[in-house]
């Protein structure tokens, strides 16, 4: 994508997983434009990493949480469908550890 490094798409399940929990860190802090900027950023991010369903699922809890304004919901579900798009397991057990 071109709002981020190259290096993104090389980000581990790890990378992912620990972007995925500073996005859900940050839902919970009072809305600032600040906050929403930072949301928006962290979604670019895991917009260029090849998402796929298991990631798609784990927005959609998100988004179900209360993720961000209108604009930053919008993102997360554009991101939901182009993960859905990309198909299935790029990132197997991404969220193992969160099923035992």
């Amino acid at each position: 994508a071109r709002c981020c490094p190259g290096w993104v798409a090389e980000l581990s399940p790890y990378g992912l997983r620990s972007v995925l929990e500073a996005l859900a860190l940050v839902s919970r802090w009072r809305s600032t434009e600040e906050v929403t900027r930072l949301q928006r950023r962290l979604l670019a991010l895991l917009g260029a990493a090849e998402p796929d369903y298991e990631l798609a699922a784990a927005l959609e809890q998100l988004l179900r949480d209360g993720l961000g304004d209108p604009t930053t919901a919008a993102d997360a579900r554009d991101l939901i469908a182009a993960c859905r798009a990309r198909g299935p397991h790029r990132h197997e057990g991404l969220f193992a550890q969160d099923r035992e």
